[in-house]
């Protein structure tokens, strides 16, 4: 396309002499000459294809001129203009020879230089999401001025926050390298998306490559849904545990895990600046040891998932929720173990399949044990298909046919799709009985991943006897479970898995020794 001259803020031809040089997220770039300021600058065109998407283009013109920061590329002007009959927004921003950050990236940049980039990138996305969520973060869209400093550009894909996303608004776009699982799935738009995308940017600064290879746009998808990033200290040993840690909260599988907004991210990164000044030899080999143990807890991932209501696929998630069980547990133990000399409680795991229908593993502390088992993964729905089979004979026997479906149980309602129990082999005579509590995984509808919760038992007035805290076998808390919401012999608390109910197990392990 040749430009003979635009418009600018100070003359009609303020800007000649135009180069193509690139095209841009949504349009094109070109270097133009400022006869006015006697400078070069840089010139993007974006079509305005049909007048009624033009609010949606304009964004870019709207961020670009109400957002400034030494980290966001610097804006002259904007305007709209018509060549060869077509109408076209165009913005004049600073002209940054020095390029993008793709042409940075390499093995090996030294530690300093690549914690002053995260910090650089972190300052420029705090500021933009004051208006817009950018939506593309990736090394092409970042520019480096003369000093060094990065900068972030192209804003043309960005969703101003708090905005109810619309079928125009670009939802789920983004770069395939650096898109985050929300985005694949076409979830809706937050600053979480960024956050992911900027993790994976950290990742590539400090490797010099990305951490997946995808040769197709569905295995790109499997690996930013389902795949842990790669362990950094695979490609490059020596980061310190805090910024890998920083790097894994990034992009955690679950929008809801990651940093709530960029500040707690900056903050961490200072502290890890910190940290790296003061750290000992000691200090320094625990903290990779936690990391190293923190990181075998992501290993266990789902594969493709196209139906999540095939058996397979359902055990993989519970296999993977077992782990992610083990492996908080076995933090918990090292955490204790770490503080004594002696008495140490140790983890002994009997093996988990995705054909077993009782996997099992225990906290030993001398003859104490606490044993963790789970039940089949068909169970509840047995027994869903025996209660309506039940109904349905009765209503057969009672009226000759079936004139009502069966209500959903209660374990529909709550969502629970999965059932194991925690039990000890001794007496404790504070709860009259052995202490258990009964684990239950609760899948909410439209959800990928599930929570555990926990059912503790005790008996109530209506009982003959007074037991407290304890669990009920498969049988029973499928008969028991939906009668204590009502006035029964047995009652429940009900609530989420937390870190006090391993601290309850491994207290009375204690005590009991």
């Amino acid at each position: 396309m040749i430009i003979d001259t635009l418009k600018g803020q100070e003359d009609d031809n303020q800007y000649t002499n135009f180069n193509f040089l690139d095209n841009g997220g949504m349009g094109y770039v070109y270097t133009a000459h400022d006869n006015v300021n006697n400078h070069d600058v840089a010139v993007k065109l974006i079509a305005i294809p049909r007048e009624e998407v033009e609010d949606l283009l304009s964004r870019e013109l709207i961020v670009s001129e109400e957002l400034a920061s030494p980290y966001l590329v610097e804006t002259h002007y904007c305007d709209k203009t018509t060549i060869h009959g077509n109408d076209y927004f165009y913005i004049v921003q600073k002209y940054y020879p020095e390029g993008n950050l793709i042409k940075r990236i390499k093995k090996d940049i030294p530690y300093d230089t690549c914690i002053k980039m995260f910090l650089d990138l972190l300052e420029g996305l705090k500021v933009l999401h004051t208006k817009v969520i950018h939506r593309d973060l990736k090394p092409g869209n970042i520019l480096v001025n003369s000093d060094d400093t990065l900068l972030i550009t192209d804003f043309g894909l960005a969703k101003f926050v708090g905005e109810r996303t619309k079928t125009k608004s670009f939802k789920g776009a983004g770069t395939i390298p650096y898109k985050s699982p929300e985005c694949w799935l076409m979830q809706d738009n937050q600053i979480q998306m960024d956050i992911y995308s900027l993790g994976i940017i950290f990742y590539q600064i400090l490797t010099g490559e990305l951490p997946f290879n995808g040769q197709t746009e569905q295995e790109w998808q499997d690996f930013h849904i389902y795949e842990q990033l790669p362990n950094i200290d695979n490609k490059r040993p020596g980061v310190p545990a805090k910024v890998k840690q920083i790097i894994s909260k990034m992009t955690n599988k679950r929008a809801k895990e990651r940093y709530a907004n960029v500040d707690d991210i900056i903050n961490a990164i200072n502290q890890s600046i910190e940290q790296e000044k003061e750290r000992n030899a000691v200090f320094e080999r625990l903290a990779e040891k936690g990391h190293k143990k923190s990181e075998e807890t992501k290993q266990a991932e789902l594969k493709q998932q196209q139906e999540l209501e095939k058996k397979e696929k359902f055990k993989k998630l519970v296999k993977m929720h077992i782990q992610e069980l083990k492996e908080k547990i076995k933090l918990q133990i090292k955490e204790y173990n770490s503080r004594v000399e002696d008495n140490h409680i140790t983890f002994r795991d009997n093996g988990l399949t995705l054909r077993s229908t009782a996997d099992k593993f225990s906290l030993n502390l001398n003859t104490m044990r606490a044993f963790f088992e789970f039940f089949d993964y068909e169970a509840i729905n047995e027994f869903e298909k025996d209660k309506i089979e039940t109904s349905n004979m009765d209503q057969i026997r009672r009226h000759g046919g079936i004139i009502a479906q069966t209500s959903d149980s209660i374990f529909k309602q709550k969502n629970i799709v999965f059932l194991g129990k925690v039990s000890t082999n001794y007496f404790n005579p504070k709860i009259n009985g052995t202490l258990g509590f009964n684990l239950v995984l609760v899948l909410e509808p439209g959800e990928i991943y599930a929570d555990w919760y926990v059912a503790s038992f005790y008996d109530t007035g209506f009982s003959d006897s007074s037991k407290k805290e304890y669990c009920l076998d498969l049988q029973e808390f499928l008969n028991e479970f939906p009668l204590c919401f009502v006035m029964h012999t047995v009652a429940v608390n009900y609530k989420e898995l937390e870190d006090s109910h391993i601290h309850r197990i491994i207290e009375e392990l204690i005590e009991f020794s």
